[in-house]
Parts: C-alpha cells; structure tokens; sequence
C-alpha cells in the first residue's frame, strides 16, 4: 500500500505542474483596494489570476488575507487549484525595503487511501537595480500527506534586499487526491487570517535611537 500511494504521489505531482503552468493564463482579477499605502510603502496593481485570494486587509506593512474558496477536495480522482497574485510595491521617501515574509495556513483531512500537498513559491524582482529573488514554500508537516487530518501552516521569505520598487508574485496551489471510496481535501483556514504578506522595512531602530537622542540633548541643554 505505501508503494502504491508513492507511486501514486509522484505521478498526482508531475501533472499538477503541468496544470499549473496551464492555469496561469487566466483573466486577472484586481483587489476592490488594488492601490492604496501602508505604514512603510504604497502599493499598486494588486490582484491575483483567478481571484482566489480575495481582497486584503491592510494591517501595518502586512497584507492579510481570508480566502474562502481556496480549497481542493476529491472524492475518487485528483482535484488541484492555482492561483498567482501579484503586486507592485515603492517604498515611502526616505525609507528601503529589506525582506518580504509570508505565513500560511489551513487544515486537511483524507479518509481511506488519498494524499494531499501544498506547492507555491515568491518571486521578488527589483525594478531599480534588475535583481530577482525567489524561494518556495516550506510547509509543516512536510508535504505530501497521505493520512489522518489536522492542521497545515507553510512559510516563505526573502531578505537581504534593499530596495525602493519590487514586484511580489506569489504562485500558489492546493492537490487533493483519492482512490475511489475514499476522499481527500485539503483548504486554508480563514480564522484569523489565511495568508498573510508582511513588507519588512529597513531597520527602525536607528531612528528611535536618534529621536532618543535629540530628546536627551534638549533636556541637557535645559
């Protein structure tokens, strides 16, 4: 039996990258707040290829979002959804963007001989200086699963950047799998927040540190 579900895996996988590569040719359907700003940076342009994420709520530099149609099921055959957002970001005046961090999370649950898996990667690309980051999604526990049910959370960032102008695209999937009599599905929670996208702004402490000071001076000098 566990042969077969590896096997099974494995094949389940290769056309879910097929399906992927095919769903992103899809009409893009923009936020209800497709531009606006947040506490470090202004945003444009936001939106995703099938509007699966939804629309965000804007917390911070955090883009937080609760999707409810996010979600892969199969009763007996392979059931994969994608969707691909993508944003611009510019940094206020005065001020850089260092790291971008995203958080995930979900639930699942298979009954009988099934599987399910999470897939997704960030690109970050600097409009200024030509630079491209790019990293997949860890998730825990490690994917695929191939019994029980329970909680998933996934997890991608990018640091070590300083820039003014980025385009953040988040590619993302869902797969269920099952034999025929069970079932298999796989979703991201929306309790307090399915997915959110957090915009790292360069370091604030030398600010405080130089507000602390001016304050400290002018009480000496009085």
């Amino acid at each position: 039996m566990k042969k077969l579900i590896s096997n099974t895996a494995m094949t389940v996988l290769a056309a879910a990258i097929l399906f992927a590569s095919a769903s992103n040719a899809q009409a893009f359907v923009s936020w209800s707040n497709a531009s606006g700003s947040a506490d470090s940076f202004d945003w444009s342009n936001g939106g995703s290829d099938i509007g699966l994420f939804g629309d965000p709520n804007v917390v911070g530099d955090t883009f937080v979002f609760f999707p409810n149609n996010f979600r892969a099921e199969s009763t007996g055959g392979f059931t994969d959804i994608w969707d691909t957002l993508s944003v611009e970001i510019s940094a206020h005046l005065g001020s850089t963007i260092t790291g971008i961090q995203i958080t995930e999370y979900g639930d699942y649950g298979i009954t009988g001989c099934g599987l399910v898996n999470v897939r997704g990667s960030l690109d970050v690309e600097d409009t200024d200086n030509g630079g491209l980051y790019s990293a997949n999604l860890a998730t825990t526990p490690a994917m695929p699963i191939t019994q029980g049910g329970g909680s998933w959370s996934a997890t991608v960032s990018i640091s070590q950047m300083n820039a003014q102008n980025l385009i953040i695209t988040l590619e993302n999937g869902l797969l269920a799998f099952a034999n025929p009599g069970s079932s298999a599905f796989i979703q991201k929670e929306i309790l307090g927040g399915a997915v959110a996208i957090t915009i790292i702004p360069e370091p604030a402490t030398l600010t405080i540190l130089t507000l602390g000071a001016v304050g400290l001076l002018k009480r000496r000098k009085a």
